[in-house]
Parts: structure tokens; sequence; C-alpha cells
């Protein structure tokens, strides 16, 4: 046991260093809010992390994180939006104008635009405020390239909120039908088709539903009071209702138009999950329980391009018969995943660290002042 806890230890002092860092870009921030809220997101993300490396378990751990972050994600950003505005305006407006922030979940249906008419249609800066484009553009671009469809399971914001809900009932009250899994697909072609032919973001305009979660109260970023009931249902259906009746991430693996992009990036991504159908049972528990419907169960077991890479299916395996793996490299899964973990956390405490860190601060402000900025 000794043994085990000096090894994690030592395998976690390059993380140790790099978060540190990475919260705080190597200077402390100068009030005590937003140095407790450092403090607070280096201990708590550290020690999962020391977790994983322990136990051997990646999703028990991962997905507490996850949700968490998505949360305070909320709270960080309704706190910046609005001291932003407030600070420009005197009042909190939330609509398009070069100053909003850069949004993930647009970026496949800027691609065409920008290719048709060589102009960024996303309302914001390129870089130099908050969220610019072309910083969220750079980390996409690299967390997909390390991660695939991984940035869906370690670094979405998003997707936190329907993964939370998808875990709140104990089974599945309803049944997912497979023909969903090709949706995103849909969603993307039409979307990234609307947002030609109209040269607005057609997505985050119309059909978002995390603007409910993100951008209350109706009359700022939503001006149309019909579209901000349309978000609203949208939140509480295919973001709330759906994941929680299906256990399912259903907004990421049935309508998230980026979801589909990752699916594609998935195929220059450097790590799997594996199956070795030789020590596989056949219990089903492993289609049964992801989150995202990436596992095919028939003669064998077969893992899609949808796979988040979240690791629940090898965390409840009986048999152990699914592992992170590397492409092209021979099989050896506790190195795998190691491998993978150490891209994946820095993703996910340099991309969702540092806001939830401004989060507890914010709340913390809340408390002892009764603002948030």
């Amino acid at each position: 046991m000794i043994r085990k806890g000096l090894r994690t230890l030592l395998l976690s002092l390059p993380m140790l260093v790099l978060t540190g860092y990475l919260l705080t870009g190597g200077r402390l921030p100068a009030d005590w809010p937003h140095r407790a809220g450092v403090l607070t997101v280096f201990v708590v993300f550290n020690s999962f992390f020391m977790l994983m490396l322990h136990t051997g378990k990646t999703d028990r751990w991962r997905a507490p994180l996850f949700i968490t972050t998505a949360l305070l994600f909320a709270v960080s950003f309704m706190g910046t939006m609005t001291e932003i505005y407030a600070r420009q305006s005197g009042f909190v407006d939330f609509v398009f104008r070069d100053s909003v922030p850069m949004c993930p979940v647009v970026i496949p249906m800027m691609l065409v635009p920008t290719a048709l008419s060589k102009t960024v249609i996303w309302p914001g800066a390129i870089a130099g405020s908050y969220a610019a484009i072309g910083l969220m553009f750079s980390i996409w671009l690299g967390a997909s390239l390390a991660l695939g469809k991984g940035w869906c399971g370690w670094g979405c914001f998003f997707g936190g909120w329907d993964e939370g809900f998808s875990r709140l009932l104990p089974r599945p009250l309803l049944a997912a039908p497979a023909w969903l899994r090709n949706l995103p697909y849909a969603v993307l072609i039409l979307f990234a088709l609307l947002t030609a032919v109209s040269m607005m973001p057609a997505y985050c305009g119309l059909a978002c539903p995390f603007k409910a979660a993100t951008e209350l109260p109706a009359g700022h970023f939503v001006t149309d009071g019909v579209l901000f009931w349309v978000h609203l249902l949208m939140f509480a259906g295919v973001t709330a209702a759906i994941p929680l009746l299906m256990k399912r991430r259903a907004q990421c693996a049935f309508f998230c138009p980026l979801g589909a992009l990752q699916n594609c990036v998935e195929r220059v991504t450097p790590f799997e999950m594996r199956v070795d159908n030789g020590r596989c049972v056949k219990c089903g528990k492993c289609s049964r329980e992801c989150p995202v419907m990436a596992i095919d169960q028939g003669d064998s077991v077969t893992i899609r391009s949808t796979c988040v890479k979240c690791g629940k299916c090898a965390d409840n395996c009986p048999t152990k018969a699914l592992s992170f793996g590397i492409k092209g490299a021979e099989h050896a899964p506790d190195t795998a995943r190691l491998l993978f973990l150490y891209p994946a956390f820095i993703f996910l405490t340099g991309f969702g660290g540092t806001l939830c860190a401004d989060a507890i601060a914010r709340l913390i402000l809340l408390v002892s002042t009764g603002r948030i900025f």
C-alpha cells in the first residue's frame, strides 16, 4: 500500500506543477476571493487526479468534476458577462456584438461560410477579449487532435449538464432507439446550411438549449421573446428530461452539431478504447451503461467513433475486457490510460478549472458583499 501511494504521488508531481501554472499563470491573484478559488480548485482537482491513479478508476472521479465544472461555468460566464457589459454600458446586455465570447459548439457551422466568404461570421473579437475566436479555435484544435471525441467527455461545459441529469435516476425509464445516434449529422448539415444562407450562427440563435443555463433573463442575449421560450424548452427537454429518462447524454449523443464533427476528428487522435473480446462474457453491461450509446453488442463488442473516453465502460466491466489503448501500439492498458489521463486532465483543468476558480471567487464575493464582481 505504501509503495502504491508513493507511485501515485510521483506520477502526480508533473500534474501538480502543470495545473498550478495553468491556474495562476505563474502569479497568484491579488485578491483573496480569487486566491481562495484557485487554491480550492488546485487541491480538489489534483486530489481527484491522484484518486484516478491510485484506484485505477477513471469515470468514478471524472464525472463529479465534469458535472461540477459545468455548473460553475454558468456562474463564471454569467458573472463575467455581467461585469463586462455593466462596466461598458451601465447595464447587462447580451446582444450580439464584437465582444461576444466564442462558443465552440458553433465551430463546425462557421467553417462553410468562412470558406465561402473568407469572413468569420461569429460577432466576436479574433483576439484580446474574453473567449476570443482565435483562442477558442486554438483550444478546440489542440484538444481535438489530442483527445478526439474526448473533448466531449473531459472539457465540454455543456456536456456536463446533460451528464448530470442522466445520472439522477438509478435506471432508465425510456429506451433510446439506435437511429438517434445518426441524428447529430442531420443537425450539423441543417444548421450549417442555414448558417451559410443567413451568415449568422443559426444553431446558436435558434436552437441552442444552453442559453437557458448561461444567458438568462429573456430580452438580453436572445432578444426575441418567442426564441427565449424555444431555448428554455430545448433545455428542459433535450438537456434535462430526455437524459433523465433515458440515462443517456442526449444533447451530446443525439443533437449536438459539434459532436458530429468530433466523431470525424476522432480518426486522428492517438487514443482509443479497446475491447478484448476473448475476455468479454457478453453481459451487456458496457452497452447498457454507455452514456452516449457508443458500444455495440453483437457477436462481439465494438466501440464506435462516438466514444467520449469517459472510462465508464472500463470502470464497470466485470472481466476487464475494456481498457484505454493507443492506436498502432502494443496493448499496455495501464500505460495507455496513464498517457491519456495527462492530456485529458490538463485540458479539464486548464479549460474548466480556471472558470471554476473564478466562479468560486464570485460566489465568495456574493456571500460576503452581495455582489459578483
